[in-house]
């Protein structure tokens, strides 16, 4: 039986500068066109990409997670060129109980700069919002963003 991975892979204003968090900024029409194409194989069960002007945060679940990594790095440099490459160079990442606790931060506002700011909550639940409407959430995505 294969084992569900919880990933999420980011940048936000404490690993990089504002030219480089620009470069990997998503509008709503970038995120429609790639979230399909993150899913399509199936080494990416689901996923929800976070984008403010203080982050980029691609979440997902897989069962391999090397691959999905891999698959993840090809579909963002399709997307974004080598900015791609700097995100996983020098972003973070992190995998299950890391990932669900990260989440949870970030929708507290306890990872904003200025803590507990209100907007982020309202952020997480809209990228949340559009991934579902793209197909690219199901059960546990789901189950996560609603907690």
């Amino acid at each position: 039986m294969n084992m569900t991975h919880y990933l999420v892979v980011g940048i936000s204003y404490q690993q990089s500068t504002v030219a480089y968090r620009e470069k990997l900024t998503f509008s709503p029409e970038e995120i429609q066109r790639l979230l399909p194409t993150v899913v399509s194989t199936g080494v990416i069960l689901e996923c929800v990409l976070l984008s403010t002007c203080n982050r980029t945060e691609i979440y997902l679940v897989t069962e391999d997670p090397a691959a999905a990594l891999s698959h993840l790095s090809d579909c963002l440099k399709r997307a974004k060129g080598e900015s791609a490459s700097w995100l996983f160079a020098n972003g973070y990442q992190k995998q299950n109980r890391e990932c669900v606790q990260h989440l949870l931060r970030v929708a507290a506002g306890l990872e904003s700069q200025m803590v507990g700011e209100p907007q982020i909550l309202n952020q997480v639940k809209s990228a949340h919002q559009f991934a579902s409407e793209a197909g690219a959430t199901s059960l546990f995505l789901n189950r996560l963003f609603n907690s």
